[in-house]
């Protein structure tokens, strides 16, 4: 793991289990230590372990954020949202459940500002939307060769084929963050 020092390196018995852990789901510090593969590491080593992947903003601590803090969330979100479409400044979203603004990038963003407006979840009307909101914003997708594409007709299908591999890999975060 890079630091500003240098690199840090870690047991792969230790670290590999647990980014699993993570990357299937959001698991307790408890349920992260009852992994059988944890046998052989003490709560210390673990949670230091866990503790180096929040400060490096590789994991985040949950929250269960009352009701009203998810609706209040939602809300901003969605004002972000549509500011995001005609701003590009705006890279963050409130993210309830970390208790943090949340970046992304310019596909994420639209792909966000998109579903947080209503488009579908559907990679070629989501697609369709992402393609003409990055027309508005002045951008271009690039084709396979590295030659820019701003024409939103020819960006659709270049766009929807990043979504259909984005969304499986995004969605379930941008869930258990509380962005959607």
């Amino acid at each position: 793991m890079p630091v500003p020092l240098g690199e840090l390196r870690h047991d792969p018995g230790l670290g590999l289990p647990i980014l699993d852990a993570l990357a299937a789901g959001t698991p307790t510090l408890g349920e992260i230590e009852a992994l059988p593969e944890m046998a052989r590491h003490d709560f210390g080593t673990i949670s230091r372990f866990v503790a180096l992947l929040a400060s490096a903003n590789q994991a985040h601590p949950l929250a269960q954020p009352a009701e009203e803090g998810r609706r209040a969330a939602g809300r901003l979100n969605r004002a972000i949202a549509r500011r995001m479409l005609v701003d590009e400044s705006l890279v963050f979203l409130a993210a309830p459940t970390v208790g943090l603004g949340v970046g992304a990038d310019v596909l994420e963003r639209l792909v966000l500002a998109g579903l947080l407006t209503g488009q579908p979840m559907d990679v070629q009307p989501l697609g369709g939307f992402v393609a003409d909101a990055l027309r508005a914003l002045g951008g271009a997708v690039f084709a396979e060769d590295g030659s820019p594409i701003s024409d939103p007709e020819a960006m659709r299908p270049l766009v929807a084929t990043k979504l259909a591999a984005l969304l499986p890999q995004k969605l379930p975060l941008w869930q258990r963050l509380g962005l959607l």
